[in-house]
């Protein structure tokens, strides 16, 4: 097995820890967060609303609209499960940046999961904000920048 899919399988087995334990989505954030429009607006007319905000972030009113329209009355479920993919991409972007680096497999692992598995990183999974989507998406982007890189780290080690 690849250790990237094994990041992403424990940061998502850790997540669930948390949610069978009691850790819930926030759904009040989604009522008072000033990163999304009002969300009613965004399930009746999303075009329209996303064509009009001014201060909110469009792409994540954007990804809110497209779970609002795929799982209407299920936004804290559909949510969490966006947040679920996104830690896990986190943690496996993070270890194929430290392998790309030439950090060994074990400790390039064990640097993702506990770097990743932070209480303020976890916390945001909970909640109805676009911080932990976008980190992951910024490490997507750096690791795949390292890609050239992985090679070359992998014959000098031998």
């Amino acid at each position: 097995t690849r250790p990237e899919v094994l990041c992403a399988l424990a940061w998502g087995l850790l997540y669930c820890v948390i949610w069978v334990t009691g850790g819930r989505m926030n759904g009040d954030d989604a009522m008072r967060s000033w990163q999304l429009a009002p969300l009613a607006a965004l399930k009746e007319a999303p075009l329209s609303t996303l064509w009009s905000i001014h201060t909110q972030p469009p792409l994540w009113n954007a990804t809110i609209a497209a779970l609002l329209q795929l799982a209407p009355t299920h936004l804290s479920v559909a949510t969490q499960i966006l947040m679920i993919a996104s830690g896990g991409l986190l943690c496996a972007c993070t270890y194929r940046i430290a392998f790309s680096f030439g950090v060994p497999r074990r400790i390039a692992f064990t640097l993702a999961f506990v770097g990743t598995m932070s209480s303020a990183l976890l916390a945001s999974g909970f909640s109805i904000r676009y911080e932990l989507p976008v980190a992951a998406l910024l490490a997507l982007l750096c690791s795949v920048a390292a890609l050239p890189m992985i090679e070359p780290a992998r014959t000098w080690r031998g």
